[in-house]
């Protein structure tokens, strides 16, 4: 698997890539041991669209994002009513 590094490291061991071959390449940033899992930083946008924990997300941010998850459910529950 590969992880979202918050709450398991202070920094990603692996960067997540496209090539022209493949769909996604992961590039080795430090070392990993044989034990320890891949780790990416799934990125700001990912991260408040999916209320992921990010360290650089603002309160502001995950609050603005909460709201318009809420705004959006709210509309399918409305639709789903008609």
């Amino acid at each position: 698997f590969v992880n979202h590094y918050v709450g398991i490291a202070d920094s990603p061991n692996c960067t997540l890539g496209a090539t022209g071959d493949h769909v996604a390449a992961i590039e080795v940033t430090k070392l990993i041991g044989q034990d320890e899992e891949l780790l990416v930083d799934y990125g700001l946008e990912h991260c408040l669209r999916n209320q992921v924990p990010h360290p650089r997300a603002p309160a502001w941010a995950r609050d603005f994002a909460a709201m318009a998850r809420l705004q959006a459910v709210s509309e399918q529950i409305s639709q789903l009513q008609e």
